[in-house]
This record gives C-alpha cells, sequence and structure tokens, in this order.
C-alpha cells in the first residue's frame, strides 16, 4: 500500500473536467514529492506535474485537455505507483442537496424500468460518502470561529453540508455559508 493516497475521486472510471486546469489533490507524507501523468488511450503522455506534499496534504495541476476516453492518471511517489485506467475528459456536473438528492433511480417506483431504458455507458456517477472526512475547510470555519465551533466524533446521514447544534436546538448549514456569515461577523 503507497504511503500516499489520492482522493478518492481519482479511481478507476473517473471523469475528469475537459477545458479547465485539472487538479489532483490527496493525503501524503510530508515532503513526499508525489507525481502524476495523464496519458491518452495510446500511452502518450498529455500533461504532468509533481509537488511536495505540505501539512500532509497534495495538489497538482495538470493543463487542461480536449474530451476523450480510454486515458490513464498514474500518481507515484517515486517508490510507489498508482494506476486509474478508463479515465475520461469530459463534461462534469455536480448535484447535492437535502433528502431530495438522497433518493437514487434504482430505488424509486419506476425506476427498475427505466434504467435499462436510458442506460448510457459514457454517462458516470461518483457517489460522494454520507459521511465524509474532515478537510481544511472545516479547519479553516474552527478557526475562524475561535474554537467556538468544532467536529463532533458522530456522523450523520445528510448530504452536502453539516448539522450545528447547540442542546436541544439543530440547524442544517452548507460550510460557504457558515464561512461567510462569520467572514461578515468579523469584518
Amino acid at each position: 500500500m503507497p504511503a500516499f493516497l489520492p482522493a478518492s475521486l481519482f479511481t478507476d472510471g473517473a471523469v475528469l473536467c475537459r477545458g479547465k486546469e485539472i487538479r489532483l489533490f490527496g493525503d501524503a507524507p510530508e515532503g513526499d514529492v508525489i507525481t502524476a501523468v495523464l496519458t491518452d488511450a495510446r500511452g502518450m503522455e498529455l500533461a504532468r506535474d509533481s509537488a511536495p506534499a505540505r501539512a500532509g496534504r497534495f495538489l497538482l495541476r495538470l493543463a487542461p485537455q480536449e474530451a476523450q476516453t480510454g486515458c490513464s492518471l498514474t500518481f507515484s511517489d517515486g517508490r510507489d505507483i498508482l494506476r486509474c485506467q478508463d479515465i475520461a475528459l469530459g463534461d462534469v456536473y455536480l448535484a447535492s442537496g437535502q433528502s431530495n438528492m438522497e433518493l437514487e433511480l434504482q430505488n424509486a417506483d419506476e425506476g427498475t424500468a427505466l434504467i435499462p431504458v436510458h442506460c448510457n455507458a459514457q454517462v458516470r456517477y461518483f457517489n460522494v460518502p454520507k459521511c465524509p472526512r474532515p478537510g481544511p475547510e472545516v479547519e479553516e470555519a474552527n478557526r475562524l470561529c475561535s474554537g467556538s465551533l468544532s467536529l463532533a466524533e458522530e456522523c450523520r446521514p445528510i448530504v452536502g453540508g453539516l448539522i450545528l447544534s447547540q442542546g436541544k436546538i439543530e440547524m442544517n448549514c452548507a460550510l460557504d455559508t457558515l464561512a461567510a456569515l462569520r467572514r461578515n461577523a468579523l469584518a
């Protein structure tokens, strides 16, 4: 198992946004230099970047690419290699919401009948886990709130935000909204 770990988005069958800078990120030991190479279906190199991990995280930037399929994405730290196959470059759509976003087509009343009719091998899906691990955004929110906001150990099945609670009062809140409110309060 490599000492570095790209974010779960970067796996076999992933779709990277075409026509925009491609940002690749994940976890790695401090100072380890992580390299990513994107190749096309013929094995020709399309883009490459390397950068050292800082604060346990790495961020790599690849040049914008045209739409295509059958690509490969290889990550390396000079010791270990992690290859992702069947990478597509195309349009990426993000959808988020509350409970209205949780119902998958396969679980809808007529879903099992609709799936075979609307099957498209070019459409790929990535479901974000309902209990994501805290990232820099939570750390920044904690810093802005001078310690009055902290991440609880418990996880709740919500999509696209967090739950603020004080006693019996709970409020579902998107993180960017919380940060904007704190920033305005500090201004």
